[in-house]
């Protein structure tokens, strides 16, 4: 029991001993990016996530469709055209 028990300990002790300061894996610096053409491929080719794909269009013409069939903007539309001081409250 007392080999456990020393055991144990001398592993608790050393254990903090170990080298700790290493750069996690999803992470970089910008040395490693910016200093080879492999880097800045890697790099310019992340912008291409960005784009918007044909569910984000479906959205922005879901939210849009009211407005299209209209001869005249709404106040809804228009800057500074509805607000709490032409609105009529509550009517029951």
């Amino acid at each position: 029991m007392k080999k456990y028990i020393l055991l144990l300990l001398t592993v608790i002790f050393l254990a903090p001993a170990c080298e700790m300061d290493e750069s996690p894996v999803t992470e970089t610096d910008k040395n490693a990016i910016f200093s080879s053409e492999e880097g800045l491929k890697a790099y310019s080719m992340s912008f291409y996530y960005m784009f918007p794909n044909a569910t984000d269009q479906a959205i922005v013409e879901q939210s849009l469709v009211d407005y299209g069939a209209t001869n005249t903007l709404s106040g809804f539309t228009l800057l500074n055209a509805y607000s709490e001081n032409n609105s009529s409250g509550w009517n029951w």
